[in-house]
């Protein structure tokens, strides 16, 4: 069995490494497209997919970002 990372945002694994404070070394990390040829399945349509929920995923982050006390302190004495 082999256990990998995978970063669909990151095409590059040297910088997936240096992510990862070389926790992983290049054999045990894989891009979008690697993971995607892996499984035999189509990339385009899997980043289009996140592209559609991109906007609303960001608007739950935000959300539940400021329900965090002092995030929302932070925002508010950071715009005020």
């Amino acid at each position: 069995m082999n256990i990998f990372i995978c970063c669909f945002n990151q095409n590059d694994k040297k910088t997936i490494v240096q992510g990862f404070k070389n926790k992983f070394n290049e054999s045990e990390v894989l891009t979008g497209i690697d993971f995607c040829n892996l499984l035999e399945i189509d990339y385009n349509e899997i980043v289009n997919m996140r592209k559609k929920d991109q906007h609303e995923n960001f608007n739950y982050f935000i959300t539940e970002l400021l329900k965090i006390e002092q995030v929302e302190k932070e925002i508010r004495n950071f715009f005020c």
